[in-house]
């Protein structure tokens, strides 16, 4: 299996620190390492090299950049790790409670953008009392250098005191002008984790024949003001055990990832009922058994690879909010 990693260079550096502590569990897994430091970097990549490769996994800015701007269809795999929200929220406090000088409007932290828990953020605060981050348009070029641009701009007009960063070249670049300035890394369990989980969807798609069932789901209200952050919390939570159990009951080959908004799962196309009634399966009416609460999912067939199973699954789920059934 050979899987293609791309991200900045403090990621890479770590990836290489855990496959080098763990030899025997990447023994059958070969991973080619690359520091991209824009979209431009990864389109020439991927155009290289996604013939040699069974997926790719993007981290970082540059990667969600990458996995939620771009909309080419590059034949083979797309999974994206988004940043651990923990590290970026406990660093924010520890700064926040030991300086009572620095407001949380007055940081700029990077990868707010790309963190499953700034959606909640969002929702508790308003515009103005958020932390400073990249805009979707300045995502839209994502570049290493276009970010350390648009951080010195704020600097230049006084709108930050304090910088978060998990960009390693833009640290060193901040450090040497003496910006207040942190470097946020991922933890090595929190990739290992993720790495275990797109593993075996890997294996799966290519055990399948490359073909696999993609269904993503998500809490019908997560997008509104109707809920708060404990209630989010509770039916994410509940969600999840009520795939895991269903998994479990009925000992279904099923991955399930979680995704910053909603579940993505894949599973053999056998397990359908039928190709021409595709939505005819347990897993929606178990889930509408167990929940006391709505959701949307949508279903994708990945004929040509996960990736088109993945898009077609996010289309219908948006088809199925659209009308408000599934």
């Amino acid at each position: 299996m050979k899987i293609g990693l791309i991200g900045s260079e403090n990621t890479i550096d770590l990836v290489n620190e855990i496959i080098k502590a763990n030899a025997e569990d990447y023994r059958k897994v070969k991973m080619h390492l690359h520091i991209c430091p824009s979209m431009e970097a990864i389109e020439a990549l991927l155009a290289m090299k996604s013939g040699l490769l069974d997926a790719v996994i993007l981290t970082d800015i540059v990667g969600y950049a990458y996995k939620t701007l771009n909309k080419k269809i590059i034949g083979l795999p797309v999974y994206y790790i988004p940043f651990e929200s923990e590290i970026i929220l406990s660093t924010i406090i520890k700064q926040l409670s030991e300086d009572a000088q620095i407001k949380l409007n007055r940081m700029y932290v990077d990868s707010f953008v790309t963190s499953e828990k700034g959606f909640y953020l969002t929702n508790l605060l308003s515009a103005s009392e958020q932390p400073l981050t990249l805009t979707e348009h300045k995502l839209e070029s994502f570049s290493e250098e276009g970010l350390f641009e648009d951080i010195d701009h704020r600097i230049q007009s006084e709108d930050v005191d304090m910088v978060l960063t998990s960009v390693a070249s833009v640290y060193r670049m901040l450090s040497n002008r003496q910006v207040p300035t942190i470097m946020l890394r991922h933890s090595k369990e929190y990739l290992t984790t993720h790495f275990r989980t797109i593993f075996k969807d890997v294996e799966l798609t290519i055990s399948h024949n490359k073909t696999l069932t993609v269904a993503y789901i998500e809490l019908a209200d997560r997008a509104s003001n109707v809920l708060n952050i404990h209630e989010i919390e509770y039916q994410e939570v509940s969600l999840h055990k009520a795939l895991v159990d269903f998994r479990f009951q009925h000992k279904w080959e099923m991955n399930i990832q979680k995704l910053p908004n909603g579940f993505e799962l894949s599973f053999p196309l056998s397990r359908l009922q039928t190709e021409a009634n595709y939505l005819d399966f347990p897993l929606i009416e178990y889930l509408k058994k167990h929940l006391d609460f709505d959701f949307y999912a949508g279903l994708g067939l990945g004929f040509l690879g996960i990736d088109t199973g993945r898009q077609s699954a996010y289309k219908a789920f948006e088809q199925a909010r659209s009308y408000g059934e599934n």
